[in-house]
């Protein structure tokens, strides 16, 4: 039996009506359900970037790298610092990831991969003539495969040479995860989840007809993934049967899932949730 237990903020989940604290003023305190006031974790913010949006935020060591929208640049957060990285010149950088020192972006809606290097020096390697580079995941001897809107594309860079590993047949192929060297592809439209083997041909392991597959992660032998659809998210897995199943239901649009200590954590709206048996 599966149970799902929502989590607001790390406490135990309470509700109450905004205009309660409309008045209220808190710092370093948090109200715990039964009204009492304590001690809680401060929020701060480190770093304003001017920017319209923030796409995405690649962790690292020290830090993390900021990919935002409106001017395309990328920042860099080090030590508490945050500095302008790399700026693009395109209008917005969607997805990041790194390897071996050097940083990929993704962008929009030129639907360009930029190498960029730690000094912030940066190259075109491979334009999709896409709109959007949704997402990139980096094999084994820099094999760089992404996944692409406009046509739901998936292509594969490698010594230079361009090939087209999957056609989703949708407009996006948003998530494109790697996992044991195989990459799985959701699409953000029509509710479409494949597999590309390593040693084999695409195929389709789920088709929801409708939303996005918004997370795809692997526990032991069972995929799991989130199909966002317009006011739920269905969390569903794939065991050796290759038949889905329904695990849990979750209110609003989850964005993305994440395996923890052999549970499911799920983010929607403004709560996390935890799927476990």
């Amino acid at each position: 039996m599966l149970y799902i237990l929502m989590v607001l903020l790390g406490v135990t989940t309470s509700y109450w009506e905004t205009r309660d604290f409309s008045k209220c003023v808190f710092h370093q305190t948090g109200i715990s359900r039964d009204g009492s006031v304590a001690l809680s974790y401060d929020v701060d913010s480190i770093f304003n970037t001017q920017d319209m949006s923030i796409w995405d935020i690649l962790p690292t060591k020290d830090g993390a790298y900021i990919a935002t929208g409106q001017e395309g640049k990328i920042y860099r957060i080090n030590k508490g610092k945050g500095e302008l990285f790399f700026d693009s010149g395109e209008k917005n950088v969607l997805t990041l990831t790194d390897y071996e020192g050097y940083i990929y972006a993704g962008t929009s809606p030129g639907g360009k991969i930029y190498k960029i290097d730690e000094k912030g020096r940066g190259k075109v390697i491979f334009d999709s003539e896409e709109e959007f580079i949704w997402d990139i995941v980096i094999a084994s001897n820099e094999q760089i495969i992404c996944g692409t809107g406009g046509n739901g594309l998936v292509f594969r860079i490698r010594n230079g040479y361009v090939d087209t590993l999957l056609e989703t047949g949708r407009a996006n192929a948003s998530r494109v995860i790697l996992i044991d060297k195989d990459v799985y592809v959701g699409t953000g439209d029509g509710g479409l989840l494949f597999i590309i083997p390593k040693d084999g041909q695409p195929r389709g392991l789920y088709d929801g007809r409708d939303g996005e597959i918004s997370g795809i992660v692997k526990i032991g032998n069972v995929l799991y993934f989130s199909h966002c659809l317009d006011t739920i998210s269905v969390i569903k897995r794939i065991r050796d049967d290759g038949l889905p199943e329904e695990v849990a239901q979750i209110p609003g649009i989850a964005k993305g899932i994440v395996e923890y200590r052999n549970m499911l954590l799920c983010a929607s709206e403004k709560r996390i949730y935890r799927i476990y048996e």
